[in-house]
């Protein structure tokens, strides 16, 4: 059931009844008649802390909904309070007493919000679906240029091959290499010796 909200404009029914026998209902009764011969007071209380009562007239004139039936409207300020308690009188009927317990958020701040929710979920599922449809566009590619079978025994045996040549070649380019580094090494010490004689061969 919806409540009364904080700080915001209220609306609140309320049947005018018989001051004696408290059941029948004043049908007669106009909203001229409860505006000029009747009172509409609020009191309200805030939980916690030291905040004192407080009261007032209530601003805005009730309306006829139907014979017997008034709404009365309260401006956001008049409703600013965790309880409220609305008093209304006339000489014609039995005072009317109602009581509310104010809430912060009411029904549809509720359903704003799991709404909102619901749209998130929505987004990142469609998001998520964005992801899942790239990565298997991405697989199909790489499967269709790599088959699962990468390589037959053959392929794999020529590679094996392949390499083994190149390590040899490797190798081989090594060894020259080492012996060029050899060469150069005994042919630079036979033109050089070990302790030079003089300062003119320096």
């Amino acid at each position: 059931m919806a409540q009364l909200k904080k700080n915001q404009l209220n609306q609140i029914l309320f049947v005018a009844v018989d001051r004696t026998d408290f059941a029948s209902v004043e049908s007669a009764l106009t909203a001229s008649q409860m505006t000029a011969a009747g009172t509409r007071k609020f009191y309200g209380v805030n939980h916690g802390g030291s905040a004192a009562m407080t009261s007032g007239a209530i601003s805005k004139v009730l309306s006829l909904v139907h014979s017997g039936i008034f709404r009365c409207t309260l401006k956001a300020a008049e409703a600013n309070y965790d309880q409220l308690l609305v008093r209304i009188t006339h000489t014609s009927m039995a005072d009317q007493i109602l009581v509310y317990d104010l809430v912060d958020s009411d029904d549809s701040d509720i359903l704003s919000a799991i709404t909102i929710g619901n749209s998130r979920v929505l987004l990142n599922q469609s998001r998520i679906s964005d992801v899942y449809s790239m990565l298997s566009d991405f697989y199909s590619d790489f499967q269709s240029r790599v088959p699962k079978a990468v390589a037959t025994n053959s392929q794999l045996s020529d590679l094996h091959s392949d390499l083994r040549s190149f390590l040899a070649v490797m190798s081989g380019i090594g060894s020259d290499t080492y012996s060029l580094l050899s060469d150069l090494q005994s042919d630079f010490q036979s033109r050089v010796p070990k302790r030079v004689a003089n300062a003119s061969q320096l």
